[in-house]
């Protein structure tokens, strides 16, 4: 399972590669190999979420130089990640003040605004998810979470 939560930029205007960078390393995210942002636990090395082009073109450092795009999303892979619903308040804070920083709304997958009522359901199927992996022994992050869901 993996939530999704998109900035998007209005219909005329798109995020200057650039700003984007700037404002995502500032955020703690890393520029990876793979060609997403990745925010990284300091302690354990795990990669919490991503920021993703919403084109789903890799960014790379000349792309951004040169691009804009119309908006990003920030990516949660539920049984991959420690403590899924820390991680998930977690990219939910930074979710909205990244969508105040580029000036963008906070939009569901078919581009309707989020609010908070919207979030906390996420949250609450987030909470779920990790239940149901604990019950059937399955640590969220853990060894045997990551070889199932790799």
């Amino acid at each position: 399972m993996q939530i999704g939560l998109t900035l998007l930029k209005g219909e005329a205007n798109q995020i200057a590669g650039t700003r984007l960078r700037g404002v995502a390393e500032a955020s703690g995210f890393r520029l990876s190999a793979s060609g997403q942002f990745e925010y990284v636990h300091e302690e354990t090395g795990a990669m919490l979420y991503s920021l993703q082009n919403l084109r789903e073109e890799p960014f790379t450092v000349e792309s951004l130089r040169a691009a804009s795009v119309p908006g990003v999303v920030l990516l949660l892979d539920v049984p991959r990640v420690p403590e899924p619903v820390k991680a998930f308040d977690q990219m939910r804070l930074l979710a909205k003040r990244l969508s105040q920083t580029l000036e963008a709304t906070l939009v569901d997958d078919n581009h309707r605004p989020v609010d908070d009522a919207a979030l906390a359901a996420i949250r609450a199927q987030v909470q779920a998810t990790a239940a149901a992996l604990r019950e059937a022994h399955i640590e969220p992050g853990g060894q045997r979470a990551l070889r199932l869901f790799g």
